[in-house]
């Protein structure tokens, strides 16, 4: 998925996306209290395209999972919330057919892989730990 797809589906969920630049984070999602969701990209921190992409997947994850939480939350909540949005961040940049398609194709280097599916070698590491660990799939 291209960040141009992942912008058109944050716009038909009504997810706002912004770039701001003076955060001192790479993404921010948040809910106001009218129930909109917005979401804050800084763009100067991303190393690249892919991380930009994979940044604003992972804060879309966070607004369609529901898993927002603040500063305050204890450790076991946010590590639950960040866990559910890099869920939706693979399910939705690495769908397991596409990574059974990858490896099938004779890529077997996660660098090979990552670049076949324009991510980062880092999202193929946990993708293959989330599908065979967590879903029990295999990898033939």
């Amino acid at each position: 998925m291209t960040n141009e797809k992942l912008l058109e589906l944050a716009k038909e969920k009504e997810i706002d996306v912004q770039e701001f630049n003076s955060m001192p984070l790479k993404g921010l999602a948040v809910r106001t209290d009218d129930d909109i969701h917005h979401i804050a990209i800084n763009k100067s921190m991303c190393k690249n395209s892919i991380d930009e992409k994979e940044t604003l997947a992972h804060e879309i994850g966070h607004c369609e999972t529901g898993s927002l939480y603040c500063s305050t939350e204890s450790y076991c909540i946010r590590e639950k919330c960040e866990e559910n949005a890099k869920r939706w961040t693979i399910n939705t940049l690495i769908p397991f057919d596409r990574l059974l398609s990858a490896v099938k194709s004779g890529y077997t280097e996660c660098w090979e892989i990552a670049d076949k599916l324009d991510v980062t070698c880092q999202l193929v590491q946990q993708a293959f730990e989330y599908y065979i660990n967590i879903c029990g799939y295999a990898i033939e």
